[in-house]
C-alpha cells in the first residue's frame, strides 16, 4: 500500500511539473513573441525586403471590390464616356436610370430583357450586361446619355463573348478595311468571329471561337503567323495616369508635360529633356539606372507620350 500511495504521488507530482513546464513554455514563447514584436516595431527596416518598384505603382491604381462574375451567356457592352466625365464621381443607379430611359426600357421588362450595369473605376468605363440580343445592339447604338440634367457623349461596342481569345497578325496592308479583312483571313480548324486593324499599323487582331488561338492564318493566300493577344494595361498620355486611356480621360483639364512633368505647362515652356524618376525610385534624375527600374507600364507611357508629341509636330 505505502509502494501504491508513494507512487501515486510520484505520478501526480510528475504531472504537476509538466504542467508547470508546458505553461512555463508557453508563457516563455509569449514574452518571447512580444519581444520580437518590439523589435520589429522599434526598427521596421531591419530584416524588412527593399521596396518593389512593380508593387509601389500597382499600389497607386485604385483596387476595387471584387464583384460576383458577370453571367457567362449575356452580352457585355463597353461603354466609354467622352469629356470629363468620371464615373467613379457618379451614382451607378444613375448611369443604369440614363441607359434605361435611352432605350425605353423602363421597369417593366422580362426576364430576357434585363440589364444590369457596372462601373470599371480605374479604366473609367461601363459594362452594361444583358441576354437580350435586341437590347444589346440598341445599348450599342447609343451616342449620348442624359444624366442629372447634363448630356454626356459616349461611345459603346459589344466586347468579345467569354469563351473566345484574340490573336495578333503581322504583316496585314496598313488601312484593310473590316469586312475585307474578314472575308480575306482564314484559319483552318478554327473560327474566326471578327477582325481589326491595330490603328494605322499593319497589324490586325482577330477574334476566335475558343479558348486557344491559331498559330497562324491565312490572309490572301499568304500564311502568317499568329500569336496570343496579351492586354496591356492602358496609359494616359494627357493626365499621364496609369489605368485609363487618354480618350476617357477623367481628368482632360489637367494636361502634363511629357518630358518634365509640369502641370498644365505653356505652349513655349522650357524644360529639361531628362528622365523623370517614379514614386518609390530613389535613384537621382538623370541616371541610366531609373530606366531599369521603371515598370512596363511606364515604358508603355513615355513611348506613347513620345508618340503623340510626334502627331502633334506632323500636324
Amino acid at each position: 500500500m505505502d509502494c501504491d500511495v508513494e507512487d501515486t504521488e510520484n505520478m501526480e507530482n510528475t504531472h504537476h511539473e509538466e504542467e508547470a513546464l508546458e505553461k512555463d513554455d508557453w508563457v516563455e514563447q509569449r514574452r518571447r513573441r512580444n519581444k520580437k514584436k518590439k523589435s520589429q516595431s522599434i526598427n521596421p527596416d531591419v530584416g524588412s525586403p527593399k521596396p518593389d518598384i512593380t508593387s509601389t505603382l500597382r499600389s497607386q491604381i485604385k483596387q476595387q471590390k471584387r464583384l460576383p462574375p458577370l453571367p457567362r451567356d449575356d452580352y457585355k457592352i463597353i461603354i466609354r464616356p467622352r469629356g470629363a466625365l468620371k464615373l467613379s464621381n457618379l451614382e451607378i443607379v444613375h448611369l443604369s436610370r440614363a441607359v434605361a430611359e435611352k432605350t425605353q426600357h423602363g421597369s417593366k421588362r422580362t426576364a430576357k430583357a434585363f440589364f444590369q450595369t457596372r462601373v470599371d473605376e480605374v479604366q473609367n468605363i461601363a459594362i452594361v450586361s444583358t441576354p437580350d440580343e435586341d437590347l444589346a445592339r440598341n445599348i450599342r447604338d447609343l451616342q449620348s446619355l442624359h444624366i442629372l440634367g447634363n448630356e454626356y457623349e459616349i461611345t459603346a461596342y459589344i466586347a468579345a463573348p467569354d469563351d473566345s481569345s484574340r490573336g495578333v497578325v503581322h504583316g496585314i496592308p496598313p488601312g484593310t478595311p473590316i469586312s475585307e479583312l474578314i472575308d480575306n483571313l482564314h484559319a483552318p480548324g478554327y473560327e474566326i468571329l471578327t477582325a481589326r486593324m491595330l490603328g494605322k499599323t499593319s497589324t490586325a487582331l482577330g477574334t476566335f471561337a475558343g479558348k486557344r488561338a491559331p498559330r497562324g492564318v491565312i490572309f490572301e493566300h499568304a500564311m502568317l503567323s499568329c500569336s496570343l493577344y496579351r492586354p496591356t494595361r492602358p496609359v494616359c498620355y494627357v493626365c499621364h495616369e496609369v489605368g485609363h486611356r487618354a480618350d476617357v480621360c477623367p481628368n482632360p483639364d489637367t494636361v502634363k508635360c511629357a518630358v518634365c512633368g509640369l502641370s498644365n505647362p505653356a505652349k513655349e515652356h522650357e524644360c529639361t529633356t531628362s528622365v523623370r524618376p517614379v514614386q518609390g525610385c530613389n535613384t537621382p534624375t538623370g541616371d541610366k539606372g531609373a530606366l531599369r527600374d521603371w515598370s512596363d507600364a511606364h515604358h508603355r507611357h513615355l513611348r506613347a507620350s513620345q508618340h503623340q508629341a510626334r502627331r502633334t509636330l506632323q500636324q
